[in-house]
């Protein structure tokens, strides 16, 4: 009865262990891909004017679109847990953009800083959703 126990307490640790390193793996590809986008994006916005208010729209868009990009993938080769996972991959890069936001610039919270976590909570999930699903349903063609 013990050995079982101690198996279990493994599997989950272990279990615990890979959705960690899914979440941080995934983050980090959502903050790879969002850094290149902006940088493509600071390219354009050099050469076409653009309203100055548009800017921070358009990086939240850019961050939710690479964190769904980032979570599906990631999803899709977890198969699993996929919400939960997501959730906390769009937690986890607003918690790092908003730590750089708080060390290089705007130390305000405001409506944008609320509006940025529900895009990112809401496209991690997203993605993260649809990447277990299409995985599941490429498995069941397979076979």
């Amino acid at each position: 009865m013990a050995k079982t126990t101690a198996v279990k307490k493994k599997n989950q640790s272990s279990e615990a262990m890979q959705f960690a390193k899914c979440c941080s793996v995934s983050s980090g590809i959502s903050i790879v891909i969002a850094a290149a986008l902006m940088c493509v994006t600071a390219v354009v916005l050099v050469n076409v004017d653009v309203p100055f208010e548009l800017h921070q729209p358009l990086t939240t868009i850019i961050t939710a679109l690479s964190t769904l990009v980032s979570t599906f993938l990631v999803g899709k080769k977890r198969q699993k847990t996929g919400l939960l996972m997501g959730l906390s991959v769009g937690g986890l890069v607003f918690l790092v953009l908003f730590l750089l936001s708080a060390i290089f610039g705007d130390r305000i919270v405001s409506m944008q800083t609320v509006i940025k976590l529900a895009a990112l909570l809401s496209a991690g999930g997203l993605g993260g959703l649809t990447g277990v699903n299409r995985g599941l349903k490429a498995k069941k063609v397979k076979h």
